[in-house]
């Protein structure tokens, strides 16, 4: 499968982001880092002493990087290292395989454009993204539940035996 580059808008898109409450600070403590401002960042860092992705100052210091080096202006920066590459679902949404956390402070940060690598989707199994596939499991399963509770309430009154089986 090959790669297109492509400027997108992240502000108008919807993106399946993979991360947990180790990846991602807002995750963790429900409020992003980058809505902090720098002395209540620098505090809870000094209180938290966690490294790692989840650390409050992780997206910060992240964004600071990427603004410095005009990552989402410069095309150059798209080469297979640095490189964001994702899927458009037929959900709509986009998957990640690579630059989830850098989209996430384009989107939270309200850049109005980026350059993205943007691979066709191929294979007709996954042609929803994991959040889409998750939600549709969960209503299925919820369906099933559905189901076996209407059976239980429509079946459960004791029927009487027809006369002519004993």
């Amino acid at each position: 499968m090959s790669y297109k580059l492509k400027t997108i808008n992240p502000t108008k898109e919807i993106f399946s982001y993979r991360l947990d409450e180790y990846d991602c600070f807002e995750l963790r403590t429900g409020i992003c880092s980058l809505y902090l401002s720098e002395n209540e960042a620098n505090s809870i860092h000094k209180k938290e002493k966690i490294s790692g992705e989840s650390d409050v100052l992780y997206c910060r210091n992240l964004a600071k990087d990427l603004y410095q080096s005009k990552y989402f202006e410069n095309i150059n920066f798209q080469d297979v290292t640095f490189s964001i590459r994702m899927h458009h679902q037929n959900c709509g949404h986009f998957d990640f395989t690579d630059g989830q956390h850098r989209v996430c402070i384009a989107k939270h940060l309200n850049v109005k454009a980026l350059f993205a690598n943007i691979e066709p989707q191929e294979n007709a199994y996954f042609s929803s993204c994991s959040a889409c596939m998750c939600k549709q499991k969960i209503e299925k399963e919820n369906k099933k539940f559905k189901n076996k509770i209407l059976k239980l309430l429509l079946f459960s009154k004791n029927p009487e035996l027809p006369n002519d089986i004993l």
